[in-house]
């Protein structure tokens, strides 16, 4: 019998066993759960009214063209739960998203114990771990947000976002961040980060535009073997705005390093 993934039906509360999530998302309807229970590779594509649990230490790692989670440009409302990892590693010339999400009307409230992507060696943004670039509400509750290469985070089109996250991280010693910033926000929220650290040539924080309301206990830029501050981005870059609109733009933030 299957067992690595469950449908949890929301009137009879009877859980049917599927061999891969794409199975049970066929099955599907509104109010319905997914729980997850072995790690998965296939591509994970929410389902609007369907939650998806992952249980914890699960990992899905989706070595594919495409983003590991992702709203496939179509809207959905959802709870993405549980412990999960949540990984990708396309092996292909441009890297892809651990989490995307690209709907303007799109809801989603994810809990995790970590998102690890690969991202581009370059100072592009591809392959973030994390990109919403479009969304009606994004909320995060996560352990670790990392990049080996690119950004952690990249939100560029939401007004309503929760980040609460105890690290946020880019780059290695022997794997620096290219260029990219660690934490990029464009939009409007509140944001509770424990440590947000790049180890490269990247900002630890990019604030474009909107108003984030921000306690952030470190920010921490670790220049690369043998390299000078000259060649790296600031830790704190708001990039956005011209003139007297820049203060508009300006997070209120309470850092204590």
């Amino acid at each position: 019998m299957a067992t690595e993934v469950s449908l949890r039906d929301i009137v009879t509360g009877v859980p049917t066993f599927y061999s891969t999530y794409s199975a049970a998302r066929s099955a599907a309807g509104a109010g319905d759960v997914i729980s997850i229970y072995a790690n998965l590779t296939e591509q994970i594509i929410l389902l609007d009214g369907v939650d998806v649990y992952i249980d914890p230490g699960t990992v899905l790692n989706h070595s594919g063209d495409g983003p590991t989670i992702t709203d496939n440009n179509v809207t959905f409302k959802c709870n993405i739960t549980g412990g999960g990892i949540i990984m990708n590693s396309y092996s292909g010339s441009t890297k892809r998203e651990c989490i995307k999400i690209s709907d303007p009307s799109s809801e989603v409230n994810i809990e995790c114990y970590k998102i690890d992507g690969i991202g581009e060696n370059n100072s592009t943004l591809e392959g973030s771990s994390v990109d919403v670039s479009a969304a009606a509400k994004f909320r995060l509750i996560c352990n670790k947000v990392f990049n080996q290469f690119n950004s952690a985070i990249r939100i560029s089109g939401c007004d309503d976002i929760f980040l609460n996250i105890s690290t946020v991280e880019s780059g290695t010693a022997s794997s620096p961040n290219a260029g990219s910033p660690v934490l990029s926000l464009e939009g409007t929220g509140s944001v509770y980060i424990n440590e947000l650290l790049c180890t490269g040539y990247g900002s630890c924080l990019d604030h474009k535009d909107g108003i984030i309301g921000a306690t952030i206990n470190k920010l921490h830029t670790l220049l690369p073997a043998g390299e000078t501050p000259s060649t790296t981005a600031p830790t704190i870059l708001l990039d956005a705005g011209t003139g007297t609109d820049e203060f508009s733009k300006i997070i209120m933030c309470n850092i204590i390093y």
